[in-house]
Parts: C-alpha cells; structure tokens; sequence
C-alpha cells in the first residue's frame, strides 16, 4: 500500500541497528497521520494471521526458510541479524 512513500521515510527495516541520527532523522520526516494508518493496518493483518494459528501451530519452531527471508527482504539488516538470530531459536507463539 506505499506505505514508506506515504510515510515519508526510506527503511524498511526494524531499524535495530540505527544511529541516534537515523533515528532522529526519520523521527522529523514521518507523516504522524500515515503511522498512525500504518499501525492500523498491521495490527488488522497481525490479528487475522493470528486468528488462523492453531494452538500446536504456536509450539512450531521458525523455519530456517522463514528467517532467510526476512533477511532476504532486508526487513532486519545484517548489522541487526542478531535480533534474526534470536527469532530463529523460538518457537511461533514466542514471537507473536
């Protein structure tokens, strides 16, 4: 849904490994109202994945391919991959 180019911004990562300038920067560019749109869509998406789980599915480990993507995707950036590295050692319902 465009959601960066309505929120003004360029990363599309966790922003895990940002510098306080980074951060700083991103903080004066983001459209507030575009954000506020933004948590509204992932919070209805986070609700309708969930709804699907079934309780064994929560004691699943991550797939290996699921973490791969992700970095594929550049959604944790290399300098962050700890936090990648976390999630692959959990199981789904550790991570929702």
């Amino acid at each position: 849904e465009r959601w960066l180019e309505r929120m003004g911004i360029s990363a599309c990562d966790t922003g895990n490994a940002m510098s306080l300038d980074e951060i700083t920067a991103m903080c004066a560019a983001i459209d507030l109202q575009a954000l506020r749109g933004y948590r509204r869509a992932v919070g209805r998406r986070t609700r309708q994945i969930v709804m699907q789980l079934k309780p064994e599915d929560l004691k699943r480990k991550v797939e290996a391919s699921r973490i791969r993507q992700v970095m594929k995707e550049r959604a944790v950036v290399e300098a962050a991959r700890g936090i990648a590295d976390y999630w692959a050692k959990r199981n789904v319902g550790a991570c929702c």
